[in-house]
């Protein structure tokens, strides 16, 4: 399983998984010498940037807008589809 913590206290989750995405991209590239972890990561990045329906994220949790002191993390579930843990909560987005 994989874990993503996101810092969603100065703005919102497509914001930050965008931020995550380009930095980790940008790392991978500088660096020939990438481990499994790193490759996983930015490929579970990518699809959430990709499929996932941040507007409607944003209006179903308020946590997700940014602002908010909650522990959210990008995660994946038993099958490797990328989720969210909000707090004890996990939501697997459309």
């Amino acid at each position: 399983m994989i874990r993503i913590p996101l810092d969603l206290s100065r703005h919102c989750i497509h914001t930050e998984i965008r931020r995550l995405y380009n930095r980790m991209l940008s790392s991978c590239l500088k660096s020939a010498d990438q481990d499994g972890t790193a490759v996983s990561k930015l490929e579970l990045l990518k699809e959430a940037l990709e499929t996932w329906n941040f507007p409607s994220l944003r209006a179903g949790y308020r946590t997700l807008a940014g602002g908010q002191d909650s522990t959210v993390t990008l995660v994946t579930d038993e099958s490797g589809r990328p989720g969210l843990k909000i707090d004890d909560q996990f939501i697997l987005p459309n």
